[in-house]
């Protein structure tokens, strides 16, 4: 053949792209396995999905080949440039698309019999084949185009036989692996149809014509690619649509399947809800019978348009008739009821049968036996003239109601007279406890005076003997300045036995400062040692920068002086006394408010104390000391002093351990300035006018005996009215010297604040054994206060410090 087409002209040799020729071969498989993936969704589509997979499916199909046979020519080269009909391309596009889908809708609409099959295959083969050979022709080169029938004959067998194996597969599901494995074969096969129709075609150029120049028309690769990409993705697209579609068909039959299974068994379901209520009517009915039976219940109608009354046995019983005649009809019901009870009954009935709701009643009725007996009636209308209802003795119950209400009233009554009596017990154990309690506050307050009187009997013992031996012009100088010692120091001790009992009671007149903690502790650190003695080590551990502390200073200094003296009594033997000061900011604890506090440890090595004594020993006049060792007060006034400023106290002690007690002392947020004590001046000796106010004569006359003796002008007067009557007239002392608490409408306290605002510049100094008044409230500002008793020299200190006050004021 070639022989001859040689005598024609120009026999053309073309060449084959491997790597093109192996994506066509690509393309045709994946575009087969894409075509039986979406037969699959064909055949499980209905109504109009049927047309839209059949349609997606021979776009695959058709499409898929088509791209196959495209990039497969483009594979081709020949040695003369090569161009392409459009529309004979487009047309070799649309024609197996449409065959296709032909041959898809004809398999379906024959049922998959095999006649129907194999036609379509024929049609859809000689389609692909007519494509193939479209697309030659739609190839122009200048050559002529030869065909070797036998090979032609071969492609069509070859495509005829790929389409109906596919158009058959399609009919069938299968798993994704023989899937895929169909589609191998399938590509191959239209890829091996494609290159065997290649085989068969030659290109002769005429003789005479000179080969042309030039490139072919496209540049064949980049075309390639970019059919193939546009071809793989529309076909991975369509998978995807078809996986989408497989999923949400496997989720509705899941769904249809579960709603199936519901339905079947909400239906056996009802057949069982109706089965079951059908006997459970018939149960029902037959434990209706039985409760009525052993309720006593008796049944009956009643038409009240004839009178007549129809019931059961058991109302036939109730109502004693004979057995023959329980079960008998047409009796009067008016025939029954007791003639006491008609006529309420008939008016009871009127109403509910006016308005048609439940009727409840209670009435007695006469048995044909004669014997009376009370029925409980229960019943209901049925319009328009009859009742329904039931009826049950109620005779035993009635008289059991009875009885229990007189049991009711008679454990009323019997309630009534305990409650009573219970009231009168509870008001006399009040009063007994009352009584307890006031017994206890006089055995407590006997206590408390027989102590107190104790003590100062035996000072005023020291007063009055020393007073009168100091009579006894026989008494020597030294003698008699013994004497006059003794008197001092009983007048101290008796001031100091004061101070203790008002701190404990919280009645001191405190009067507290800014007060520099550590400066205090380091100054008393020599009293403390001379104090203790010699067998005792004094220590001190203080925080450095240590607050400041809103307190009486000079009770602080008692209080760890007592606290002290306590430890080195714990301390036979000698030991340690440890003094530590830190800063402590804590919560709210009894009657200690939460914040900011100074917190004073005073620790010793002693013998410990009891923890059965450790709760008593704040008890004022307790002590662990031997007679004659202690008052009791120490502690006591420690504790009073600082819950009256604010602080609180607690101890903690082990036998054998020692004993540590710790004061907390509200911080103090003034400037540290204003806690440095102020150097006294020396005793002036200057010498003024004294006001003496005092309404007690003896103390009156030693106050003006004690100042004239120190060089003043003294005036006493007895009342605050007549100080304020002479200073009003335009004498000008240069101090008042008052007493606190005098008689008559205005004291010291209300003396002093009239006096500094009508005077400024006069001093003022008040003295006081104790004062309410005093101790609730601070003096006014630029007022001394002397306690009672006080000494001369304490005397003049107060006087020299109020005249100090006055000087930088006139200043």
């Amino acid at each position: 053949m070639h022989g001859n087409l040689h005598e024609l002209g120009e026999v053309l040799g073309g060449h084959h792209d491997p790597a093109l020729v192996a994506l066509s071969v690509g393309i045709a498989i994946l575009a087969s396995f894409t075509a039986l993936d979406l037969a699959g969704r064909v055949r499980a589509a209905h109504g109009w999905g049927v047309r839209l997979w059949t349609g997606a499916a021979a776009v695959a199909m058709g499409g898929g080949i088509w791209a196959m046979h495209f990039v497969a020519m483009l594979a081709f080269t020949l040695p003369v440039p090569i161009t392409f009909d459009p529309w004979l391309t487009l047309f070799s596009l649309v024609l197996p698309i449409i065959v296709t889908g032909f041959g898809f809708g004809l398999v379906r609409r024959g049922a998959g019999r095999t006649r129907w099959v194999v036609s379509a295959g024929i049609v859809v083969g000689i389609s692909i084949a007519t494509m193939h050979y479209t697309g030659m022709a739609a190839m122009h080169s200048g050559a002529v185009l030869h065909y070797d029938p036998v090979l032609v004959a071969v492609s069509l067998l070859v495509a005829v036989v790929a389409a109906t194996v596919a158009l058959w597969l399609s009919l069938h599901e299968t798993a994704p692996a023989p899937k895929l494995g169909a589609a191998v074969v399938m590509g191959l096969a239209v890829a091996g149809m494609h290159y065997t129709a290649m085989a068969a075609a030659t290109w002769v150029l005429p003789a005479g014509h000179g080969r042309p120049d030039g490139a072919t028309g496209l540049e064949q690769a980049s075309l390639a690619l970019g059919v193939g990409s546009t071809t793989a993705l529309i076909l991975f697209l369509s998978l995807l649509a078809a996986l989408f579609d497989r999923r949400f068909s496997a989720l509705a039959q899941r769904e249809a399947a579960v709603a199936l299974r519901e339905s079947e068994a909400r239906a056996a379901m009802l057949s069982a809800e109706r089965a079951a209520a059908e006997a459970a009517l018939r149960v029902g009915e037959t434990r209706l019978h039985i409760a009525l039976e052993a309720a006593g219940l008796g049944t009956w109608e009643v038409d009240f348009a004839t009178g007549q009354v129809q019931w059961d046995e058991t109302m036939g019983a109730l109502l004693g008739l004979p057995p023959a005649a329980r079960e008998s009809a047409a009796r009067r019901w008016q025939d029954f009821v007791h003639s006491e009870d008609l006529s309420p009954l008939r008016a009871a009935l009127r109403p509910a049968m006016k308005e048609g709701g439940p009727f409840v009643a209670e009435f007695r009725v006469r048995r044909q036996d004669g014997v009376e007996r009370v029925m409980a009636l229960r019943a209901a209308q049925l319009p328009p003239t009859r009742m329904v209802g039931v009826c049950q003795d109620v005779t035993q119950a009635r008289a059991a109601q009875a009885v229990l209400e007189r049991d009711r009233q008679e454990l009323e009554r019997l309630v009534e007279e305990r409650t009573a009596a219970l009231l009168q017990v509870a008001r006399q154990r009040r009063r007994a406890e009352e009584e307890a309690r006031q017994a206890e506050k006089l055995a407590a307050l006997g206590h408390l005076t027989g102590a107190v009187a104790h003590d100062f009997n035996n000072l005023l013992q020291v007063v009055t003997s020393g007073a009168a031996l100091l009579r006894q012009p026989s008494i020597a100088g030294a003698k008699r300045e013994a004497i006059l010692d003794g008197m001092i120091q009983a007048g101290r001790s008796a001031r100091d036995l004061t101070g203790r009992l008002l701190a404990f009671a919280r009645r001191q007149a405190l009067h507290p400062e800014v007060v520099d903690v550590a400066e205090r502790l380091s100054g008393m650190s020599e009293l403390l040692r001379r104090t203790l003695g010699s067998g005792i080590e004094v220590r001190t551990s203080i925080e450095p920068d240590l607050w400041l502390a809103k307190v009486d200073p000079g009770q602080l200094e008692v209080a760890i002086l007592n606290l002290a003296v306590n430890g080195r009594d714990a301390m036979p033997d000698g030991g340690v006394v440890t003094i530590e000061a830190r800063n402590a900011t804590l919560d709210k604890e009894g009657e200690r408010p939460a914040g900011e506090y100074v917190c004073i440890v005073v620790r010793d090595t002693g013998q410990g104390i009891p923890q059965h004594l450790l709760d008593r020993v704040l008890e004022p006049f307790f002590t662990t000391k031997p007679t004659g060792y202690g008052t009791g007060l120490g502690l006591p006034q420690v504790l009073g002093f600082v819950r009256q400023s604010g602080g609180d106290l607690s101890i903690r002690s082990e036998v054998g351990e020692g004993t540590a007690v710790s004061l907390v002392l509200p911080r103090a947020l003034e400037e540290a300035a204003a806690a440095r004590p102020v150097s006294a001046a020396p005793n002036s000796a200057r010498r003024g006018t004294i006001l003496v106010v005092e309404d007690n004569v003896e103390v009156g006359t030693l106050a003006v005996s004690l100042l004239e003796e120190r060089g003043y002008i003294t005036r006493h007067v007895r009342s605050a009215e007549e100080a304020l009557s002479l200073l009003r007239s335009g004498m000008m002392p240069d101090v008042v010297f008052s007493d606190v608490v005098m008689p008559g409408g205005v004291g010291g306290m209300e003396l002093a604040r009239i006096a500094r605002e009508s005077w400024p510049s006069l001093p003022v100094l008040l003295t006081t054994g104790y004062s309410e008044q005093l101790s609730r409230t601070s003096p006014p500002d630029g007022v001394e206060i002397l306690p009672k008793p006080y000494q001369p020299e304490e005397l003049s200190a107060a006087l020299d410090r109020a005249l100090r006050r006055k000087e930088p004021e006139a200043a």
